[in-house]
């Protein structure tokens, strides 16, 4: 090839006559190939540019992440069928909300390692760039479908609750070249993270939760013991307003309640401690009355007021508690 440009470069020169006119003549010659070689190096441009190349795409892995705890992110390719052997990434992280928390590591694939920034650098400046290519023996095998660039792990720094953050590609430092030399298109996305995220908390009214068990949780947890051993015995004074049609009954219960109306009402047996509503048990429904007017003064349900102190407290609730059941 060599000696021919030289032949061809010796009959041109002793083709073209010496003097003036010959360099008139080799001028003519260079204005008139100028135009041809403008459109050739346009050719080849436009075939370039023209080539059919699909759009790639990188992103991360995972794309949204809770932390803590420390998680690992990969820097992930999907080069659809491009045939890529060179690739330099940028990416971007908040320092003041998230940190590396190991070394940038990059996919045995692109061997050549130009550049690879450090954690420290990363941390301190927030930007990480990787440039890596093919190795020389392995370009047989190019880069093609969905592929792993590099991978880290991600720390988090900040101390705000229910913070976020985003681990972002930096479109303008990223460049993919395939083995012809073309460059590759792309879009990118970003990886959202979740930061501290707050468990939600009941704040208690200091009204008592009561389960199926009959295990009462409170915020402030008062001792409740089995001190309340007192089983209150009633003795009613009832007061009868109305004049019923006067019908004799003779009370057979031990209890003597004094009536003051005109005819003696039917006893009944002093209530079940911790029966607020009178059925005969100390279940489930005695407890709903107690937590409906719990903490109020005057109790909003007399009956809730099991021993009869003006309040509705605790103190009820042991009552219940005691009897529970019975």
């Amino acid at each position: 090839m060599s000696d021919t440009l030289k032949y061809l470069r010796y009959r041109l020169r002793h083709s073209i006559p010496r003097g003036n006119g010959g360099k008139l003549l080799l001028t003519l010659l260079l204005v008139l190939a100028l135009p041809a070689g403008i459109v050739l190096v346009r050719q080849i441009q436009n075939y370039k540019t023209n080539a059919v190349l699909d759009t790639a795409s990188i992103y991360f892995s995972p794309s949204s992440q809770n932390l803590p705890p420390d998680s690992n992110f990969k820097i992930m390719t999907d080069m659809k069928t491009n045939q890529v052997g060179f690739v330099r990434v940028e990416f971007t992280i908040d320092p003041t909300k998230v940190n590396l928390s190991s070394e940038i590591t990059v996919t045995s694939r692109l061997a050549t390692i130009v550049q690879k920034s450090t954690m420290a650098e990363v941390n301190s400046s927030g930007t990480g760039i990787i440039v890596a290519a093919l190795s020389t023996t392995d370009r047989g095998n190019p880069l093609t479908g969905i592929n792993e660039i590099a991978n880290f792990n991600v720390h988090v720094v900040s101390t705000q609750a229910n913070a976020t953050g985003t681990l972002s590609i930096t479109n303008s430092g990223v460049q993919l070249i395939d083995m012809q030399s073309l460059v590759v298109p792309f879009t990118s996305s970003t990886a959202s993270l979740a930061l501290n995220v707050a468990s939600p908390s009941s704040t208690g009214t200091g009204i008592p939760s009561v389960t199926g068990t009959i295990a009462i949780t409170n915020t402030p947890t008062p001792l409740i013991t089995s001190t309340v051993t007192s089983t209150p015995t009633f003795t009613p004074t009832l007061t009868s307003t109305k004049t019923p049609t006067p019908t004799q009954v003779v009370a057979t219960n031990t209890l003597t309640p004094t009536a003051t109306g005109t005819t003696a009402p039917t006893a009944t047996a002093a209530p079940k401690p911790g029966d607020a509503n009178g059925d005969g048990l100390v279940n489930i429904t005695d407890i709903g009355i107690v937590v409906d007017a719990y903490g109020t003064l005057p109790p909003s349900d007399p009956r809730a007021d099991l021993n009869k102190d003006g309040f509705v407290n605790i103190l009820d609730v042991g009552i219940i508690i005691d009897n529970y059941g019975k």
